[in-house]
């Protein structure tokens, strides 16, 4: 039997073969035909993908999470760069910061940064650098006193919730009146393709932190219950000439093609901005 990595990557190819069936080219969808029949039967060890919660994953995550070619992190910051760096200087906090990506960027242009995350092993890189606190909790409890902050950002964070509304009336309580909240996550449709977080200890063993799905719908009705106003929603898409075509490595050029086929022109992740238009009921 083939094992679940190989069956990812079968599952990718019938994507692929599912969008070319109304028009595709015949080259195309053999393409991805080789693709699915290299990736069953070539013999691989079993390596199932093993679950961890969000602070066991992210504490072993924390060696590799920086390291290139995260395709998410690569396409989110396509839109979340251009919008941190037109907002004006202020106290901000950075929920689920992970490694400081944003936190660090906005501590650079001036901000008065505190970043956020469960996993003490993520901030370890962020303690003493200039311009950032550090703070180890919950998203689900933000150790911040009401309408604190100018800015509240939210990275890739949200889908890890099981239900959105605790977190979500969390960022809205921290910012201030008019105060500006940014999330971004894994876009929904992504995750219920199969879309987890996937990574690899510093040993090499696979390992996943759950990813749930909420769709829009869910985000807007979470949105709405905080007191959040939507000022715009962002769905960047997947462009196989971008080279962001994948949510797993490819061993090789043809499961790679059948990976561009399937996710091309798909949306992997979504990214709102919100303003806080009253003080938070929760308080």
């Amino acid at each position: 039997m083939a094992d679940r990595v190989s069956l990812f990557r079968a599952g990718v190819a019938g994507l692929a073969l599912m969008r070319l069936a109304p028009d595709g080219s015949s080259a195309a969808i053999g393409v991805v035909l080789r693709a699915l029949h290299h990736t069953l039967e070539r013999p691989e060890p079993l390596e199932p993908f093993l679950e961890r919660d969000p602070g066991a994953g992210y504490h072993e995550w924390a060696l590799t999470y920086d390291q290139p070619g995260n395709p998410v992190i690569a396409l989110e910051e396509r839109v979340m760069v251009p919008l941190l760096d037109r907002l004006p200087p202020g106290d901000a906090i950075d929920v689920a910061a992970g490694t400081g990506r944003h936190a660090s960027r906005l501590a650079a242009m001036g901000h008065r940064v505190l970043a956020i995350d469960a996993s003490p092993a993520m901030l370890a890189g962020l303690r003493g650098r200039p311009g950032i606190e550090t703070a180890v909790a919950d998203l689900a409890a933000l150790p911040r006193p009401a309408a604190s902050a100018d800015l509240v950002v939210c990275s890739l964070a949200l889908t890890h919730v099981p239900v959105l509304e605790p977190a979500v009336r969390e960022l809205a309580r921290v910012v201030r009146p008019n105060g500006r909240v940014i999330v971004s996550d894994v876009h929904p449709l992504i995750v219920a393709l199969g879309g987890q977080a996937f990574y690899r200890t510093g040993e090499g063993a696979m390992r996943f932190v759950r990813n749930h799905v909420h769709w829009t719908s869910d985000y807007l009705a979470a949105f709405k219950a905080a007191d959040l106003a939507v000022d715009a929603c962002h769905e960047p898409r997947l462009r196989a000439a971008s080279g962001v075509p994948h949510f797993m490595e490819a061993p090789g050029a043809v499961e790679d093609a059948a990976g561009r086929i399937a996710f091309d022109g798909l949306p992997g992740v979504i990214v709102w901005e919100l303003t806080q238009r009253e003080a938070s009921r929760s308080v």
